[in-house]
């Protein structure tokens, strides 16, 4: 029994540890978390689709959002960096005691294997103040 405990814990992510590593740049933890909701998340490259992740990445968002009350997951850009591989943006938006933190995630997008966390980082478009 005690190996399941610890299987579920590989499996699902942990929202106070990925929160926490959004609002501290921790991108080690934040890759941990994220990348346990991708491991299904395979290319599937199509005629519409070269690079098979559009899918994957819309599902990505949608296990986000629907794993972690706290945070709100919308798509940035799509393919979008022109690394090898390709390298897409999800941005994150944390509500954390009523003040507003963004928070955008490089997503490895390749054509080839699955959906990888690499970093996140500040929007670059910075913040406004009123």
């Amino acid at each position: 029994m005690g190996c399941s405990k610890n299987d579920d814990d590989q499996s699902e992510v942990n929202c106070d540890k990925l929160i926490t590593a959004l609002l501290n740049d921790n991108s080690e933890q934040l890759n941990f978390e994220i990348n346990k909701l991708t491991q299904d998340l395979m290319a599937n490259p199509t005629q519409n689709d070269e690079t098979g992740q559009l899918n994957n990445l819309n599902t990505l968002i949608d296990r986000l959002n629907s794993s972690c009350g706290g945070l709100r997951a919308v798509m940035k850009c799509y393919a979008c960096f022109d690394t090898f591989p390709l390298q897409s943006e999800v941005k994150i938006i944390i509500n954390n005691f009523g003040i507003e933190f963004v928070r955008l995630v490089d997503i490895s997008t390749p054509d080839d294997g699955i959906l990888e966390s690499l970093r996140s980082h500040g929007d670059r478009q910075g913040c406004t103040r009123n």
